[in-house]
């Protein structure tokens, strides 16, 4: 596979976030640190552009369409009580059309605010972790799923260590959830029930690595995660060993979905990795590196299995067409649409 450039589209400020409406015809995008959307349509052509007052969106999942390409999933404004989660934005004139309480009515609007937050494949269900989505275990739900018809939770869920990213798989039946402390878990997306988990990355007496990133196959077979930040230990800054097991860091590993053995890893690739995604017929999964490389990872997911090209700009996420055959990606000065040939 190869990726050949289409078009570019300008936003105010660089761009942050992307996606597409689920029929592929209009685009979304957060820039200016979340402070403005712009939507394209068909022809390229600006829909839409406003302003928002407000913190910006989490890289790993934070701007959706829902209700065909009408609505914006987004982060509310500053202004927002402290019960609100996300509010849900009119498209064409920018307008709050309402907004989506979090798990913890009540409480700080930390234990409520939406930081990341995906739709499942169909469009019909929506995944939240909160921003303060780790503490003791006496912490109160950080996960809250929604049915989309009608806004109405589904489950309310406690994953221990915090979310970091998060991607529905296996027809959005199950969410492969990325740990602040490096574990992997799988949610059932009607109940929230955690029905395993198992750590990424070896523990080392040197240091620890956090994830960034996690793609899940829509077949319902792989899981992979990308490296986010290392953290060297008290006492082993500047140690030999310490320095060769930080070399031997892999960037990005896949496991099998159903009991966590490793199937294959990704050395040629710089972390923090900043975004995954898998195509939506499962033929590749994307990822976008800390050195502006744009992956393409093909099966078998070997070494020699991908294509990579260099965004040269400041990007930091993207979105993969409906169709698969198109990515979006971020930059500093908009977004970059390439096609998969």
């Amino acid at each position: 596979m190869t990726l050949e450039k289409q078009y570019e589209l300008k936003t105010p400020g660089a761009a942050v976030a992307v996606a597409w409406s689920f029929d592929g015809t209009h685009l979304a995008a957060a820039s200016n640190f979340g402070g403005d959307l712009t939507v394209w349509g068909p022809a390229g052509n600006v829909v839409s552009q406003f302003k928002r007052i407000g913190g910006g969106p989490a890289l790993s999942g934070s701007l959706e369409f829902t209700h065909g390409n009408s609505q914006l999933v987004f982060a509310p404004p500053a202004s927002a009580g402290s019960d609100v989660a996300l509010t849900i934005w009119n498209v064409t004139d920018g307008s709050i059309a309402f907004s989506i309480n979090g798990p913890e009515i009540g409480r700080d609007y930390a234990f409520n605010r939406g930081q990341i937050f995906l739709m499942s494949p169909n469009g019909r269900t929506l995944f939240i972790s909160t921003i303060d989505s780790s503490g003791p275990p006496e912490f109160p739900s950080n996960v809250i799923i929604y049915d989309v018809d009608d806004w109405a939770p589904l489950a309310v869920s406690k994953i221990r260590g915090g979310v970091d990213a998060a991607s529905f798989f296996d027809n959005g039946r199950l969410v492969a959830v990325a740990t602040i402390d490096g574990k992997i878990a799988v949610l059932d997306a009607t109940s929230g029930t955690v029905l395993r988990e198992f750590p990424a990355y070896a523990r080392s007496k040197y240091g620890f690595l956090s994830l960034g990133t996690i793609a899940a196959s829509p077949d319902g077979q792989f899981i992979l995660v990308g490296a986010d930040q290392l953290s060297i230990n008290a006492g082993f800054n500047g140690d030999i060993e310490a320095q060769r097991w930080q070399n031997s860091i892999e960037p990005l590993l896949l496991f099998k979905a159903n009991d966590g053995m490793i199937v294959s890893s990704l050395k040629n690739a710089a972390f923090p990795i900043r975004r995954s995604q898998w195509s939506p017929d499962g033929r590749y999964v994307v990822f976008i590196d800390n050195d502006d490389g744009l992956f393409i990872w093909c099966k078998p997911y070997s070494e020699s299995s991908y294509t990579k090209i260099n965004v040269n700009q400041l990007s930091l996420s993207f979105a993969i067409a409906p169709d698969g055959k198109h990515i979006a990606v971020t930059t500093a000065n908009g977004i970059t649409v390439f096609r998969i040939i």
